[in-house]
């Protein structure tokens, strides 16, 4: 297979990924380059799927059929040094016109220069590897050279990691639980120095809903976001839950940045859970004692209060009025 077969999608993933920008540019010259948000790291995804990135260049000001070289550069981790790929594609654009490519328009793109052990790596895994990128395009004359976009650089993150898995409770629990019930999840895999917040959103769900309806649509029953914690536990300060209700759950994992830290836009999956509180234990012993008055206190004329202590304790009864 050819070098022009084997990663151009690619590098079609590295020019879609610049979010929404448009290039400084000579006079008239506009670029516009948008991307959907959390793109996928998956080449075969921006290969077939149509409409995940769009390049579009114009220039109203043209009275005739112009040439155009569109040059694209990525780097690792800074926009410096050598590009780990070079591309560039000629195309003619017609007056009062706009040259558009799609995302799957790109596989035709002339490859001048690639980073081989970065091309051997997508090859092998089928997606780019996860890190800091950036994509410099470049619009030239064929010709004379003569630039008629500058080059202009934009940065993006590939996030590879797997979506959290929820654990508890499990998904469509029906059996009784807490009042005030713990929920968990499985960590993100992420760098030391990340600082993973994982966001908790609790709905209820209504007749007709699916639960991933429901945890989109409805408003909150309750929701937090947490900090490198992988458990939470149902606050008494929230909305109660209701007995033979049914809830939907969700866990979202952002970065230190509020940016998405893992695939599917951070989100795990949605689970459900109808909610039935356990009975409350039952004490091995219940008694109470009379504190006052005590035995032969002297008490006054108007009758006292009397004042006992429960066991087990409870400090939401405090005395006995008569």
């Amino acid at each position: 297979m050819s070098r022009r077969r084997i990663f151009p999608s690619l590098v079609s993933l590295l020019i879609a990924m610049v979010v929404v920008h448009t290039g400084a540019s000579a006079q008239g010259w506009q670029l516009d380059v948008t991307v959907q948000s959390d793109p996928p790291p998956y080449v075969s995804d921006w290969k077939q799927m149509n409409g995940l990135a769009v390049l579009v260049l114009a220039n109203p000001d043209l009275t005739v059929p112009t040439p155009v070289r569109i040059v694209t550069e990525a780097f690792q981790n800074v926009p410096l040094g050598t590009p780990v790929f070079k591309s560039r594609t000629d195309k003619i654009l017609m007056p009062s016109s706009v040259i558009t490519l799609n995302n799957t328009d790109l596989v035709e793109i002339d490859i001048t220069q690639v980073d081989e052990a970065l091309k051997d790596r997508v090859i092998r895994s089928g997606r780019l590897p996860e890190g800091n990128y950036y994509v410099c395009i470049t619009v030239l004359d064929p010709s004379s050279g003569a630039v008629y976009v500058r080059k202009t650089c934009a940065g993006f993150r590939i996030t590879d990691s797997d979506p959290v898995k929820l654990l508890w409770p499990e998904n469509a629990y029906t059996q009784p639980l807490a009042q005030y019930p713990e929920f968990s999840w499985t960590p993100v895999n992420s760098p030391a120095d990340a600082a993973i917040t994982y966001k908790f959103k609790l709905v209820e769900l209504l007749s007709g809903q699916n639960p991933f309806q429901a945890i989109d649509a409805n408003q909150p029953h309750f929701e937090t976001a947490v900090v490198r914690k992988f458990l939470l536990q149902y606050p008494m300060s929230a909305q109660e839950l209701v007995e033979g209700k049914t809830y939907a759950w969700r866990v979202q994992t952002i970065d230190q940045n509020d940016l998405p830290a893992t695939r599917n836009k951070g989100f795990s999956d949605v689970w459900t859970f109808t909610f039935r509180p356990a009975a409350p234990p039952v004490p091995r012993e219940l008694g109470v004692e009379l504190l006052y008055p005590a035995d032969r206190d002297t008490i006054p004329w108007i009758p006292p209060q009397l004042i006992a202590r429960f066991r087990p304790f409870s400090d939401s009864v405090t005395a006995l009025n008569e």
